[in-house]
């Protein structure tokens, strides 16, 4: 009968071991799939700066865009879309992370802010004159209030050219 408890401790035992083994390689599995994905330094080491943030075009457009403005607006590059029009309340949370998705890939060349509030009043858009319309990001800009004016891109801009291509939205900027 001894040992037949000391066969039954060390069942209980073994089963015990097992279980623990399990549970732990479960954690270690939730932890590994969850975890936060970070660059080793071996990997950043792979990495290197960039000259500049703007292209050639982009850089020419800023100063030109900066210079027309004067100290009414701040300007912004490549701003993300989502962070122009965030989404509404009230979507599923598989439809907001879809919509999240989409807006988050998109941006804006450059976003001229009001000063004070740092209000989105107008984004200007580089692109080729016959480019495909991105009918999400001007439908979105448009849809948040914020005024839309594409500039083909060039090495260089006039200020007096691009005030004209401005034309109406520059005139009725508050």
């Amino acid at each position: 009968m001894l040992e037949h408890a000391a066969v039954a401790v060390l069942l209980a035992a073994v089963l015990g071991l097992a279980l623990l083994v399990v549970l732990l390689a479960a954690a270690g599995l939730f932890v590994f799939r969850f975890r936060r994905i970070a660059i080793s330094e071996r990997e950043a080491a792979g990495l290197c700066r960039k000259a500049g943030v703007l292209s050639p075009p982009e850089a020419a457009l800023f100063r030109v865009l900066d210079e027309a403005m004067g100290d009414s607006y701040r300007l912004f590059p490549k701003v993300r879309l989502c962070d122009v029009a965030p989404l509404k309340p009230g979507l599923r949370a598989w439809e907001r992370w879809k919509a999240q998705g989409e807006l988050s890939r998109r941006s804006v060349d450059f976003l001229l802010c009001d000063r004070k509030t740092f209000a989105p009043v107008f984004a200007v858009i580089l692109a080729e004159p016959k480019a495909e319309a991105d009918a999400l990001l001007e439908g979105a800009l448009r849809g948040a209030g914020v005024r839309v004016v594409k500039v083909a891109p060039r090495p260089a801009y006039d200020v007096r050219e691009l005030r004209d291509k401005l034309g109406a939205s520059y005139a009725s900027l508050p």
